[in-house]
């Protein structure tokens, strides 16, 4: 079933008022191109489309839609392509020409791993992932891994040899009322990739706040997330920084983030793609990870991450004192699965 196969599509180009994107992240050898792409289906009621979003670490930002009748999907892996371009897990293939954009190539994706799912736990949402109605589920694609090619953007070529990619996807009906999120695999040494995702949740006729918190290093996923029992206990947030601090019964995680003025991302409400989202790329992060003993917080991990991407977007401060007061999700949520 696509439940288990996250990477899959998920949903139906019958369906109204649902959205599905997978978002891409790249970034080459030398650290000094970042770009992101988002292919994906956004099924409004009025204007059901595909669509491809391009967005550089510049600035520069580009919104494509096309036909369904362009669009087509697998629903036992990661293959889903529209006019001009594939995306697979492994591969993607681009030869878009319009009157703002010329991009071709082929890039290959090597090596990584996603975000384990299980029989009870079908990915990074957990246990959340199998509760019906949500209006957003999200998994984590790969962390980390290789790219081989090139792209030729308006006649320059762009090589990612040597470079590193992220894949992640969300698929339901809207993004979040507020969200904060962040990503990087950009540390010193390689082998390491941080993501932070919170989010104040809508659900059936409420919302609840939650967090799902992933650091891969060096072959060992260690996760904080509202369905571990981690608890957010420290935030700051101002509009040049980002502090955040979570916790479990054996470890702790400290994630400070430099906060810049971001682009305005298509985002999708209620299947259109009619919302926005801010994201910057470029930015850079700052990680402790300690194991606690006795009130002592003992150090496994310290490094700054760079290239990494950042969105904060809606009344985060609500959500962040929600988070802070430890207020739990209903409990028909937490007893799914």
């Amino acid at each position: 079933m696509p439940l288990w196969k996250p990477e899959a599509f998920q949903g139906s180009l019958r369906s109204k008022g649902y959205f599905e994107g997978v978002y891409y992240k790249l970034v080459d050898g030398a650290e000094k191109e970042i770009l992101a792409l988002i292919p994906g289906v956004a099924l409004g009621k009025d204007d059901p489309h595909a669509f491809l979003q391009v967005f550089r670490g510049n600035g520069d930002y580009h919104y494509l839609r096309r036909s369904l009748e362009t669009f087509s999907y697998s629903r036992n892996a990661l293959d889903i392509r529209l006019r001009g371009t594939s995306f697979t897990g492994r591969r993607i293939i681009l030869d878009l020409s319009d009157e703002k954009l010329n991009l071709r190539g082929e890039l290959g994706l090597h090596g990584g791993r996603g975000w384990p799912v299980r029989l009870t736990s079908p990915g990074a949402m957990g246990p959340y992932g199998l509760a019906p109605l949500m209006q957003c589920y999200y998994q984590i694609i790969n962390f980390d891994c290789s790219i081989s090619g090139a792209l030729e953007l308006d006649g320059r070529e762009l090589s990612f040899e040597g470079g590193r990619a992220y894949v992640e996807k969300n698929w339901g009906r809207s993004f979040p009322k507020a969200w904060i999120w962040t990503q990087t695999n950009h540390f010193p040494g390689g082998g390491i990739s941080l993501i932070a995702s919170l989010a104040d949740i809508p659900w059936l006729f409420s919302s609840f706040p939650g967090f799902i918190v992933g650091l891969h290093l060096r072959g060992e996923l260690y996760r904080f997330a509202t369905y571990t029992g981690a608890k957010l206990r420290q935030a700051e947030l101002d509009d040049e920084h980002l502090r955040l601090r979570f916790e479990d019964d054996r470890l702790g995680l400290l994630i400070e983030a430099q906060r810049r003025e971001g682009v305005p991302l298509a985002a999708p409400r209620l299947g259109a793609m009619d919302g926005t989202c801010e994201e910057y790329l470029g930015t850079e992060i700052e990680i402790e990870l300690y194991r606690r003993s006795a009130g002592v917080g003992r150090r496994i991990y310290a490094g700054r991450g760079s290239c990494a991407g950042l969105e904060i977007n809606g009344p985060v401060e609500k959500l962040v004192a929600d988070l802070l007061a430890d207020k739990r999700p209903p409990k028909q949520a937490r007893n799914r699965g």
